[in-house]
């Protein structure tokens, strides 16, 4: 049976790959401190001369990164 944080993530993977969004990080912005690579479920985010960057062949629009960037830098 999956816990309810579980099963929550498995609802917003779906949404999202369902919806079909994705995310892109605004450079001037970016801090590059890396807290949405460690959220992203699925890798799609590298940190490049200190700016991350999502590719968006791999991103399922999940949100993660978003939710926790304090920069207001992924839109």
């Amino acid at each position: 049976m999956l816990k309810k944080g579980m099963l929550i993530l498995v609802l917003i993977l779906v949404a999202s790959a369902v919806a079909g969004t994705r995310y892109w990080v605004e450079p001037d912005k970016c801090s590059g401190c890396g807290d949405c690579l460690v959220v992203c479920p699925v890798n799609a985010i590298v940190i490049e001369d200190g700016t991350s960057h999502i590719n968006p062949d791999v991103c399922i629009g999940c949100g993660l990164c978003q939710g926790v960037c304090t920069y207001d830098a992924i839109h």
